[in-house]
């Protein structure tokens, strides 16, 4: 992710800067092991700033988990558009911040054209804003309807090359009892991932009691899926049953038991965060568009930046 460089058009303009008040926060990227520094210096746009902040650590831990067949592509794309504008509009009043600051002689003819600036940005930032804000309402509504629906989908191909091994196993000409067993043994394993799932979303539902969704534990899911990739990877490469004996076939059903599993483990992770992370980042939009609105009107700059409602049901 780029760095927001919010002095810009401050420096190149020879603008003192109060190197006095230095506010650092973190962005965090999808990948977790880096982040970005945002280094702010305004005091005025403190908050306004660590709010921004939370809101992208929010949807970056959603995102980081969330297979792309989970959500709609406009998500993303409106988060972008929001994020483009948002850090453009920051610079924008940022300089003109410092601008009043100023006592150079030509900062009043500066500060005319960057209120010009701020009220053309103002607009375009309130466009993006309310679409972000109908993509995220909307993601709320359907995506654990999508996270669940791609868990089910990857319990049947589980189940489908659970039957498919089973069978080939019964089918020997000399029935292995070993191979009867890890073959049954692969079938537990999986009906109690499966089990641990749909308990985890038992726990979810909004008219549980608290006790109750502190009852699931991940980890035991994850356990459950090791041992279901463990067991099918060695019955299909140290004791692969006879009948077995298209390697394509062999290499799929593999890849079945890897994936699956790991769409799983990830999507649950994903659904124990998903509402809270959503509804977050919907308040905190609401919450950013406030402290905005309050910075503009202490610098008397004749705008707003607004969440269209109007325009939220149109696109509803």
């Amino acid at each position: 992710m780029k760095h927001l460089n919010i002095y810009k058009v401050a420096e190149s303009s020879r603008i003192p800067i109060n190197e006095d008040v230095v506010i650092s926060t973190h962005l965090q990227k999808k990948s977790q092991s880096s982040k970005n520094i945002l280094t702010i210096r305004c005091k005025e746009l403190k908050d306004l700033i660590d709010i921004y902040n939370s809101i992208v650590d929010k949807y970056q831990e959603l995102m980081f988990k969330m297979p792309s067949n989970c959500f709609p592509p406009s998500f993303p794309k409106s988060f972008s558009s929001f994020r483009e504008s948002f850090e453009n509009f920051v610079r924008t009043i940022e300089a003109y911040i410092f601008q009043i600051k100023s006592k150079e002689g030509s900062a009043e003819n500066y500060k005319r054209k960057n209120i010009i600036m701020i009220i053309d940005q103002s607009c375009s930032l309130s466009e993006k804003l309310t679409l972000f804000m109908k993509e995220a309402q909307s993601f709320n509504e359907t995506g654990m309807g999508e996270i669940t629906k791609t868990i089910d989908f990857s319990f049947q191909k589980l189940f489908k090359t659970n039957t498919s091994i089973n069978t080939a196993i019964k089918n020997e000409k000399i029935v292995n009892q070993e191979m009867v067993s890890k073959g049954l043994d692969l079938y537990r394993n999986t009906y109690k991932a499966f089990k641990l799932c749909k308990d985890f979303f038992s726990s979810q539902k909004k008219d549980n009691n608290e006790n109750s969704a502190r009852e699931f534990n991940i980890e035991d899911l994850k356990i459950a899926l090791s041992l279901v990739n463990t067991d099918g990877f060695h019955l299909l490469t140290k004791k692969v049953p006879t009948s077995l004996t298209n390697k394509g076939d062999i290499v799929e059903m593999r890849s079945a038991f890897s994936t699956n599993c790991g769409y799983i483990g990830s999507l649950v992770e994903v659904a124990a965060i998903f509402n809270e992370s959503l509804e977050a980042i919907i308040m905190n939009l609401t919450n950013l568009t406030k402290l905005f609105n309050d910075v503009i009107y202490q610098c008397n700059i004749p705008t707003k930046v607004e969440i269209n409602q109007l325009l939220l049901q149109q696109l509803a």
